[in-house]
């Protein structure tokens, strides 16, 4: 039990996504004081902590009113004798046409969704300041970082939210107090069941638009809330929290993915590190839908260890070692996961692993899935791997090497080797192409390649047909 010994504050836990993060905290060993605004909820959610074998206090304050915010953080000393955790959940949207809004609107928008946020940090911090501890974890929305329509007030709100915790993570840092935020997607809660039984067709749309063709769930939501609120966000890494539904341009998950301080997972929309930093990360999600762009691109002095890499892209190439300089990327080991790339663009040529510079660069314990080998609407052409060197002035690959790794490719090559030292493939599964062509291509100019303990599986093969056995064996 990660958060045995603690004492956690949620905001609007009556229902939801601030029900969830509760209970999954309670099922971590914390002691919940359930705040909601319905006193009825928030002894029910406070019950269902007892019935997990965990103390909760059911407190009812209107979360905008600094008084009774100084009085439900007085009743959790008085009860518990400290505070270690704050989660500012309570929030409220409504979807309205910024021309269509009064002044009454936008204040109730405001101060709910971010004034609220900074009445209860103040009133917590002034218990975790002098105890030089405490987790505070504010619940922003993906409106915040990239605007949503028919949503003014709520997205600048929760953009609010956002800068806020950047500013206050600074501002704690020498009390060794530990501030971020989570920044959901659309998540499947009664408002939103609300919003959809008026219009069904409008919820139905959000679905489509996310890679997994589901709105979240309030138990993915509560997730990360737990993470960031245990110890194990301690460590001197990077975290960037983003919603998977991300179908946003501009470069935004690369500019902040040096900002937040800690933490050990990255879930994004897209990633780039040019970054002549070392990497140090348990888990890399990434889902790409729309967005031209690579997934996860690494260069420019890059260096370390990344414990699991899972990628879903349905545009450009999956995995990227790339930089027209010396100071490419270096050093670096992936440990295991995998690349699905459904590949949705008609006539595009899309890699599951495109590495076009570095050195020493392992990737292990992977699954390569591409094209149709993987989604049956898949239009472009996908290959699994390619080591080689881009053009003029790139960096020649060198002791670049997949391991004990599946390839599934689509209608090109299964992996294709160009100029390149040292670099390859051993101990691993190619499947065939669906042209039924060699799964080997020698782009010319490779030096000393590596071709050990391959396995030329036929078609029929399970970890060629079924992307679940292909990663049941990468982990065997």
């Amino acid at each position: 039990m990660k958060l045995e010994g603690r004492v956690a504050l949620v905001t609007g836990a009556g229902r939801g996504i601030g029900r969830a993060i509760s209970l999954a905290m309670a099922w971590e060993g914390a002691d919940i004081v359930v705040n909601d605004i319905n006193g009825q909820a928030a002894e029910s959610v406070a019950g269902e902590v007892r019935a997990l074998g965990r103390q909760s206090l059911a407190v009812v304050a209107d979360v905008t009113n600094g008084a009774q915010v100084k009085e439900m953080v007085q009743q959790t000393i008085v009860k518990f004798g400290k505070l270690d955790v704050l989660v500012n959940n309570a929030g409220y949207f409504g979807a309205a046409w910024f021309m269509d809004t009064s002044e009454e609107d936008w204040d109730r928008l405001i101060d709910l969704n971010l004034k609220a946020v900074l009445i209860c940090c103040k009133a917590a911090l002034g218990e975790m300041i002098p105890r030089g501890a405490g987790r505070i974890v504010n619940i922003s929305s993906d409106a915040g970082r990239v605007g949503t329509g028919a949503q003014g007030a709520y997205s600048a709100a929760k953009g609010g939210v956002i800068t806020f915790t950047k500013t206050l993570a600074r501002e704690m840092a020498r009390y060794r107090i530990n501030v971020n935020t989570v920044a959901p997607g659309v998540v499947d809660t009664d408002l939103t069941q609300a919003i959809g039984a008026s219009n069904p067709r409008l919820v139905e749309g959000m679905a489509k638009g996310i890679p997994w063709r589901r709105l979240a769930r309030p138990e993915d939501i509560a997730g990360a809330v737990v993470f960031l609120a245990t110890d194990d966000a301690d460590s001197e890494v990077r975290v960037v929290v983003t919603a998977f539904n991300d179908l946003g341009p501009g470069s935004a998950a690369s500019r902040s993915a040096h900002v937040y301080p800690v933490g050990n997972v990255v879930a994004l929309a897209n990633l780039a590190w040019r970054c002549n930093t070392t990497v140090n990360l348990d888990l890399v999600k990434v889902a790409l839908w729309t967005r031209p762009a690579d997934a996860v691109t690494f260069g420019n002095g890059c260096t370390g260890r990344i414990g699991r890499i899972e990628v879903d892209t349905w545009t450009y190439d999956a995995l990227k070692t790339v930089n027209a300089s010396a100071n490419a990327a270096h050093d670096l080991v992936v440990e295991s996961g995998y690349a699905a790339c459904h590949d949705r663009l008609p006539a595009n040529h899309q890699d599951g692993w495109q590495s076009m510079g570095g050195a020493r660069i392992t990737v292990r314990n992977f699954v390569w899935a591409c094209g149709d080998m993987l989604d049956p609407f898949a239009e472009g052409v996908a290959q699994a791997v390619v080591i080689a060197r881009a053009g003029a002035g790139v960096t020649i690959p060198t002791d670049t090497v997949v391991e004990h790794s599946v390839l599934m490719p689509g209608a090109a090559h299964t992996f294709a080797i160009g100029e390149s030292i040292r670099s390859g493939i051993r101990d691993s599964v190619v499947c065939p192409d669906r042209t039924g062509s060699t799964p080997f291509v020698d782009l010319g100019g490779a030096v000393d390649p590596i071709y050990e303990a391959i396995e030329e599986a036929p078609e029929s093969d399970p970890r060629c047909t079924s992307f679940e056995a292909a990663l049941a064996w990468t982990q065997s």
